[in-house]
């Protein structure tokens, strides 16, 4: 006979004057699974409901239970959802919380009346103290997605021998967990494989990450999600020892590689040598791969080193079930891995626990050094690392100079240097861009480490190449104190402490005094004429001479020159075959000195008599030359050939060597040197030239005003053009100019071209002539 929810409710009422307190029952319906959780296509025996049941010592017996499906707008229904006949109702005692179908007795099979009404009678099922009733369906292999299994047992809905039962104060459950029922298909394998993380060796204290293990539900677009509720990560030593995980770690954990959230952690890791258990609660859909990164910290406690390696060992290390059924699934090896999953054999070294520094000088204290100067190296630095066998290698990123001058004022690095670097058997880092303020020069090491192993002291050299005009008299490096140095254990990336090596060499470290030599600046400018006659005296030559300072070097003080003399092609010129002596003068025109060129030789020495020039003055000078009165012709220019041209002193420190800085080398122009005396001495420069790109200057020296008419002829008598027709000069030098162009302007052809210059003077109407040949190249 069908029942019904009335039905069921004037039973209870016709049994109540008939209770019997002989035998007591109590029914407690619990929740089952979670809510939401969900059973999948073609499952069977999933437990929808649990009901535990107490009774005094003499049990009683279950006649008859009533389920319900109601709660749902899309309930679950028999045939449709549910297979036919598959409503099972088990027993089970003694009662261990979950339902084992092999062991539990099976009651019966409920009848279905509605998508909401199940019922099972007649049973005379004895039961008895802390065992369980459940309650199983089985799926169909297409369900409706999402039909609600909300299944629960009203208290006065199970009906127990003569009637004794006691009932909860009200139904129960009043919101049991809805159990979905879904279209996916079990999966059938969750492949599993490893990325290698670690560092090739680690610190004791030191946080790594070690493993990435990939996790992929092999199945299709259908097949529901793998929960995995569990890991077990297994350490071993070289020799392959399972180790006790506390030997090597203070925790260990699991995190999610996407969202760096930490999945599982194990603060405190097993004591005996077995794994390490991670509980999980990790799903993995068929759609997308989930990815655990493996990281732990590597126990301080341990006075030796040792190596290990980490992993995960076998299938049966994860607990990996049916998301929505909780049946067990096959996990295995992806394609290319194989079990064990776990690291490179991982040696453990003990954390560095402090850098030791000392230094030694690179060069004798007041060493004299030039601006400019590259690669001066006033001090090595030694590091030493102190520990034992096994101790993880220092890092040194970073060092700070501290930049002084003699007196340990501080000084801008940019007005010292232009580089300072710090070098050792590899370039370690250098720095170009120095400060313009402050007195610290920061170096960073960071793309190449000082690495200090233990025992094995390391060695650098602080190199600095010397400004050109650096504004001082000396500077001193020092390392000013421990954070001058920044070092790091190389495998935690940790700092480490700096001290000082020995007591004698405490910070700060300070390198040699090195001296700078004291500039002298020099610039020139031609004063030569572009040609030179016999027995004239004239100026070549301008001398500035600088001194840039700074004020307590004192004054500098020019001694003399030696003075090179030469040709335009920079051939020597013997000087005594041209000039019979050579002068220097003050701007005033104040003789400095004077000199007659050597017999033989370009070159001749002019004594100063201490020209004093102060700090941020200058001095200027003139040199010139007196020509013999028959002179070697050709063409002549003087002037200073290279810093050792100069002598120079410097009063307040007379051994401190002074540096002449110059655009060397320093001359006068070349000058035509005209022919003998009494004659027309006709000259030109540029000889050859080019015609039509530049102009010949065609210089002479008239003894007395005349009468001049110059005219350019060709080989064959031709004339070109006429430069002058008796215009009347003036004593002495003479210049005219031809442009290479003949008297219509055309450009003349490559060659030789002869010049006819002929000179009335107005004394006496004797013509003087001379011809020159003049050549023509484009």
């Amino acid at each position: 006979m069908k029942k019904t929810l009335l039905f069921s409710f004037l039973c209870l009422l016709a049994w109540q004057p008939a209770l019997s307190l002989a035998s007591m029952i109590d029914a407690q319906p619990q929740p089952v699974g979670f809510d939401g959780q969900r059973y999948s296509a073609s499952s069977r025996y999933n437990v929808v409901a649990r009901v535990e049941l107490t009774a005094d010592a003499s049990g009683g017996t279950l006649n008859s239970i009533f389920f319900y499906n109601d709660l749902h707008a899309l309930a679950a229904e028999e045939g449709l959802d549910i297979v036919s006949g598959s409503t099972r109702l088990w027993y089970a005692y003694p009662d261990t919380g979950s339902l084992n179908t092999t062991t539990a007795q099976l009651v019966g099979t409920f009848t279905y009346y509605s998508p909401t009404f199940w019922e099972l009678v007649s049973l005379n099922q004895w039961v008895r103290d802390s065992g369980c009733l459940y309650v199983t369906v089985d799926i169909t292999a297409g369900p409706r997605e999402n039909a609600i299994c909300a299944f629960y047992t009203k208290a006065y809905e199970m009906e127990f021998d003569n009637y004794s039962f006691t009932a909860p104060s009200s139904d129960s459950p009043a919101s049991p967990p809805a159990i979905y029922l879904t279209s996916y298909t079990a999966p059938t394998q969750l492949d599993a494989s490893a990325s290698k993380l670690h560092p090739p060796t680690v610190s004791t204290g030191q946080t790594a990450t070690f493993l990435e293990f990939t996790l992929d539900n092999v199945g299709g677009g259908l097949t529901g999600p793998v929960f995995l509720s569990g890991l077990t990560v297994t350490v071993r030593d070289q020799g392959g020892a399972v180790l006790a995980p506390n030997q090597l770690f203070d925790s260990l954990g699991l995190r999610d590689s996407v969202t760096d959230a930490v999945l599982s952690f194990v603060a405190a890791p097993p004591s005996a040598a077995t794994g390490v258990y991670f509980p999980l609660a990790v799903s993995i859909s068929a759609a997308v791969d989930r990815r655990l990164k493996l990281f732990g910290t590597v126990t301080s406690n341990t006075a030796t080193a040792v190596a290990f390696r980490l992993g995960w060992e076998q299938a049966a290390d994860a607990d990996a079930r049916y998301l929505y059924t909780g049946a067990p699934v096959t996990v295995a090896p992806a394609s290319g891995f194989a079990f064990p999953l776990q690291t490179d054999l991982i040696p453990v070294q003990l954390a560095a626990s402090q850098l030791q520094v000392y230094h030694t000088p690179g060069l004798p204290d007041q060493t004299v050094v030039l601006r400019g100067d590259t690669n001066v190296a006033p001090v090595y630095f030694t590091f030493l690392n102190p520990g034992t066998t096994g101790t993880s290698r220092v890092d040194v990123t970073h060092l700070t100079l501290t930049v002084t001058d003699g007196s340990g004022n501080t000084l801008s690095p940019a007005s010292v240097f232009t580089r300072v670097a710090v070098t050792g058997s590899l370039l370690y880092g250098e720095i170009t861009s120095l400060p313009a303020t402050g007195s610290d020069i920061t170096i960073s090491l960071s793309n190449s480490y000082i690495g200090v192993p233990v025992y094995q002291p390391v060695t650098v050299t602080v190199q600095a190449d010397i400004h050109p005009t650096a504004n001082t008299v000396a500077f001193r490096l020092q390392l000013a104190g421990s954070g001058a140095v920044v070092a790091q254990d190389a495998n935690t990336l940790q700092g480490v402490p700096v001290v000082a090596a020995f007591a004698s060499d405490p910070f700060p470290m300070i390198s040699p005094t090195v001296r700078l030599a004291s500039s002298f600046l020099v610039t020139s400018q031609s004063l030569a004429p572009a040609t030179l006659y016999p027995g004239q005296q004239t100026a070549l030559l301008d001398l500035t001479f600088t001194h840039p300072g700074p004020a307590d070097l004192g004054p500098l003080v020019l001694l003399g020159l030696t003075l090179t003399s030469r040709d335009q092609n920079q051939n020597p010129v013997i000087l005594s075959a041209v000039c019979s002596e050579v002068l220097l003068r003050a701007a005033d025109n104040t003789l400095l000195g004077q000199a007659a060129p050597p017999a033989a030789g370009s070159q001749v020495f002019l004594a100063v008599p201490a020209l004093s020039v102060a700090p941020f003055a200058s001095a200027r000078v003139r040199v010139e030359v007196k020509l013999l009165s028959q002179p070697q012709a050709g063409t002549f220019s003087l002037g200073l050939e290279a810093a050792a041209s100069v002598s120079v002193t410097q009063p307040l420190d007379p051994t401190r060597p002074v540096y002449v800085s110059a655009s060397w080398p320093l001359f006068s122009a070349a000058a035509a040197v005209g022919g003998g005396e009494g004659r027309l001495r006709l000259a030109n420069y540029p000889n050859p030239f080019g015609a039509g790109r530049e102009s010949t200057r065609i210089a002479y020296y008239l003894a007395s005003p005349s009468t001049v008419t110059a005219v350019l002829y060709t080989l064959a008598g031709d004339q070109v053009c006429t430069l002058a027709q008796g215009a009347y000069q003036a004593a002495g030098e003479q210049v005219l100019v031809w442009n290479g162009r003949t008297a219509s302007g055309a450009v003349v052809r490559n060659g030789v071209y002869l010049l006819r210059l002929e000179a009335v003077p107005a004394a006496d109407g004797s013509a003087v002539i001379q011809v020159r040949k003049v050549a023509v190249v484009k």
